[in-house]
């Protein structure tokens, strides 16, 4: 049986080692200077014109699987690139017979990636069957551009390159900083999202819209930002941020469903706790 407070002074060095050492790979990749770029990065469409894949995610995945696949031998692992040959949609059924599963995105924020857009990440999480559910017991997250290595674990705090870290103290919309997403959305709840977009703007500092889920919850989790939501989303994008959130004492859950929070629903809302209830009745509101 996997224990959290044993294990994870033994694996988060190593967890640390193999993202640090993923970051030649997509650095490679990438240039702040796009115009001097000899070529396009080679990509593909996956879902849709808007949902792209470069050379690099396979490439990073790749290495990062190999080097999981050597440390922690026989244990599961879903990657963004590789979870498109599983028919179903994942869920804990999914992987029914296993305790621990990986889950890995090798570049969230792809689209920022694939034009030299610096917002941008590689995020790895470790999720453990308890009481039939899969939860999130180790959640790491490091921004390849800026070298920053964000990792919390279940019960013992979030860190940002080493030092704890906290949500903000924000409490009132006038002075909060906002981000969400809806690639995946606009195309199927068309207005909403929109009006959700327009209505939080007017009444906040901003609402930021930057590309990558798993960059802004761990933006969330250091006291850049307030709160964030969004809907259409996969296990990978929010599996590592959601821990990161709730060490740095942040609060995470639906703000469309009613159950319990859960890796697998594609829905995720995450403040701080004095603003979470604020936000989730604002978004309610709006229809």
């Amino acid at each position: 049986m996997f224990q959290i407070e044993k294990e994870s002074p033994l694996r988060l060095p190593i967890i640390e080692k193999i993202l640090k050492d993923s970051r030649a790979i997509s650095l490679e990749g990438f240039s702040s200077s796009p115009g001097e770029k000899p070529k396009i990065l080679s990509s593909e469409h996956k879902s849709g014109f808007n949902d792209i894949v470069t050379e690099y995610d396979q490439k990073v995945e790749d290495f990062i699987v190999s080097q999981l696949k050597e440390k922690f031998p026989g244990e599961a692992i879903l990657g963004e690139e590789s979870a498109y040959k599983i028919k179903e949609k994942p869920s804990d059924e999914t992987f029914a017979k296993e305790e621990l599963l990986w889950v890995l995105d090798p570049i969230d924020g792809t689209a920022n990636y694939s034009r030299s857009y610096p917002y941008f990440c590689t995020t790895l999480a470790l999720l453990q069957k308890i009481e039939g559910r899969f939860k999130v017991v180790i959640g790491a997250t490091l921004d390849p551009v800026r070298n920053e290595f964000f990792h919390a674990s279940l019960g013992m705090g979030a860190f940002l390159n080493g030092e704890k870290i906290s949500v903000s103290a924000a409490s009132e919309f006038q002075k909060a900083l906002f981000v969400t997403g809806f690639a995946a959305e606009r195309h199927t709840q068309k207005d909403l999202v929109f009006k959700r977009f327009i209505e939080l703007t007017r009444k906040s500092l901003g609402v930021r819209r930057t590309g990558a889920a798993a960059l802004d919850l761990a933006y969330i989790a250091c006291g850049r930002l307030d709160s964030y939501w969004e809907c259409g989303l996969s296990a990978w994008d929010v599996a590592a941020g959601s821990l990161l959130v709730r060490e740095a004492g942040g609060v995470v859950s639906h703000f469309e469903r009613s159950e319990e929070w859960s890796t697998w629903t594609g829905e995720i809302l995450a403040s701080n706790k004095l603003m979470h209830s604020q936000v989730l009745a604002e978004l309610q509101r709006i229809e």
